[in-house]
């Protein structure tokens, strides 16, 4: 039975055994059209992505950098936080930095210390880093952008921040 059929005898049946089956026929119809409507209108809006360009001198890491927002300079902003925060918690794939800075234990150390980093999000990245492009922005819609950007981050400057903050331990003690 087609889906326009089960539903014509939905609309005319008074028999409810009949329509009780007509029921299972037309669930799997519509049950199908929402999981694809659904899945087809899911937009990825925090990916993260952070790639490593290259070897760069001693104490640097160089990034580009995702970053998703409102406005241009939400979306940037969220670009360089995430990028701040795949290095401190997952690490650079093919970089100087492979491993979290936060060590083994990342994301609880991050959650464990959630205010340090809220605060240090908002006042302090810029003291870390040392070269910042914009390589694009694309307005996706009246309130959703999209940014790209490319960081030479103070890996070694981060890492006394926060080993003197007591975030991390200091090697070798």
């Amino acid at each position: 039975m087609s889906f326009i059929q089960t539903l014509g005898l939905i609309l005319k049946t008074k028999d409810l055994t009949k329509l009780k089956i007509s029921m299972k026929n037309l669930f799997n119809p519509i049950f199908i059209l929402f999981i694809l409507f659904s899945t087809s209108c899911s937009v990825k809006k925090h990916t993260g992505e952070t790639h490593s360009i290259g070897p760069k001198s001693q104490g640097l890491i160089e990034v580009t950098s995702d970053g998703y927002g409102s406005t241009k300079s939400a979306s940037i902003g969220n670009a360089i936080e995430n990028a701040f925060k795949n290095i401190l918690i997952q690490g650079i794939p093919n970089s100087n930095q492979v491993r979290p800075l936060l060590g083994n234990n990342a994301i609880s150390v991050f959650e464990k210390n959630k205010n340090y980093f809220e605060k240090f999000f908002n006042n302090e990245l810029p003291k870390y880093i040392m070269n910042q492009k914009i390589l694009y922005y694309h307005p996706m819609s009246v309130n959703k952008a999209s940014s790209q950007v490319v960081l030479e981050i103070k890996l070694d400057a981060l890492r006394q921040k926060l080993q003197s903050d007591h975030i991390i331990a200091t090697f070798g003690i």
